[in-house]
């Protein structure tokens, strides 16, 4: 199995005791591996074995909040934000259902996801 993901996130404040920030973030990783041995497809009598397969995940989102200096250095920060992952990999099921007479397909499923932060920091 070997796996990867990279990403990069920017953002924009303006500093005082009531600090608001903006920030956006793009990541993408791949995932891969290659079957050891044999395995029998499920729901099926088909058997596999040394195949490589590899699936992909990238995701963007974006989140804006407020840092609250309560004392000296130390601040609360509260924020929302958004995040859309995707993750993708090859469809098997048609040359399974076809018994390899299929072309391959690809078949992506995203997601939206909303979160509220808390965090305390110095």
């Amino acid at each position: 199995m070997k796996y990867g993901l990279l990403g990069v996130d920017a953002g924009v404040q303006i500093p005082g005791r009531v600090t608001p920030f903006f920030e956006g973030r793009l990541a993408a990783g791949v995932l891969g591996g290659t079957l050891d041995g044999a395995l029998t497809i499920p729901g099926t009598t088909a058997t596999v074995s040394g195949v490589s397969a590899a699936t992909w995940m990238y995701a963007r989102g974006l989140d804006a909040g407020v840092e609250l200096y309560v004392l000296g250095p130390t601040y609360v920060s509260l924020g929302l934000g958004w995040i859309r992952t995707t993750w993708g990999s090859a469809s098997y099921d048609a040359m399974v259902a076809s018994r390899g007479g299929a072309g391959l397909t690809f078949k992506d499923v995203t997601h939206d996801s909303f979160f509220f932060k808390i965090g305390v920091g110095i």
